[in-house]
């Protein structure tokens, strides 16, 4: 989290993340997937057996790319993926993994703009009001001395 605080030359306050990638999390968007993000399909023979089953290295693209019957390819739809072959022959063929592109569509997860403008309206007014009664008080002092040393300074 990055925190830029107002003081007196800059009234500003800023709270975020310098993070590009929370953006689409905070505010709600897309986020563009991953060059080589590799989807395993569920089901027998394929990278995970069952939907709860762990994704072993031993099951990872590159280790089942090794194995026989496994290869990579695009299809003409444009389907990228890892594929096996059910059998000897050349077909048919079914997806071990897929590989993506798609964007994500993220709902906002973060309700920090709610928060901000909740604890505006709930502080801003008494707090800019002591604020301006402190100065004015500290600005009254300060002309009371100065006054006073300039009275002093006559004097002499």
């Amino acid at each position: 989290m990055r925190v830029e605080k107002a003081n007196k030359r800059n009234l500003t306050a800023e709270v975020g993340n310098v993070r590009e990638y929370a953006r689409p999390h905070v505010l709600g968007g897309e986020r563009p997937g991953d060059d080589d993000a590799a989807v395993p399909q569920v089901g027998r023979g394929r990278a995970r057996p069952t939907k709860r089953s762990k994704t072993t290295p031993s099951r990872w693209p590159k280790a089942l790319a090794e194995r026989k019957g496994h290869f990579f390819a695009t299809m003409p739809s444009g389907q990228a993926g890892l594929w096996k072959r059910q059998g000897t022959s050349s077909l048919p063929i079914f997806p071990v993994y897929l590989f993506t592109r798609r964007r994500a569509k993220l709902r906002a997860s973060w309700p920090m703009l709610n928060h901000v403008e909740a604890a505006v309206a709930r502080g801003w007014g008494p707090a800019t009001v002591q604020a301006l009664e402190r100065a004015l008080a500290s600005a009254r002092r300060k002309a009371i001395r100065m006054t006073a040393a300039n009275m002093a300074k006559a004097t002499i």
